[in-house]
């Protein structure tokens, strides 16, 4: 069975770019470091950006806000890739992000420091709640 690195390299000679979807974040990883051309991930277990990316489309298409200019509400596992992801993302266009879960599943502390350090250079927002009826007031 060939290795993560040597499809990686096959497939760079083959394609322009790659998109990976599968589960291990570190096999995107490295395929990534090995395959000399852009890897774009479609999917993983810690990640789904490709997904956000076309939920920022959507949400531009249908209010016509500028990015910064929104609140967008997660309702859900706070912890799953969709969230974690969502929160990256607007956290770095300067939106307004809210989670709304239970406590026991939110992101642990590391990952939410993360987020808050890119809201302060965006300024955008980050909340955690465990009220959906708060998180979701005033959200686009």
């Amino acid at each position: 069975k060939e290795s993560m690195k040597d499809t990686a390299r096959v497939l760079g000679r083959m394609y322009d770019a790659i998109e990976y979807r599968g589960f291990a974040q570190h096999q995107a990883e490295l395929l990534a470091t090995h395959a000399g051309v852009p890897v774009y991930n479609g999917l993983t277990d810690e990640a789904h950006p490709t997904q956000i990316l076309a939920d920022f489309m959507t949400m531009r298409e249908f209010t016509h806000k500028h990015l910064s200019d929104m609140t967008v509400a997660f309702i859900g596992e706070g912890r799953d890739n969709v969230a974690q992801s969502l929160a990256v993302g607007a956290a770095k266009v300067g939106m307004d992000v809210r989670i709304a879960s239970p406590r026991e599943l939110w992101p642990d502390e590391e990952f939410c420091a993360h987020v808050r350090t890119l809201t302060e250079r965006s300024g955008g927002r980050f909340r955690l709640d465990e009220n959906v009826k708060s998180c979701v007031e005033g959200a686009d």
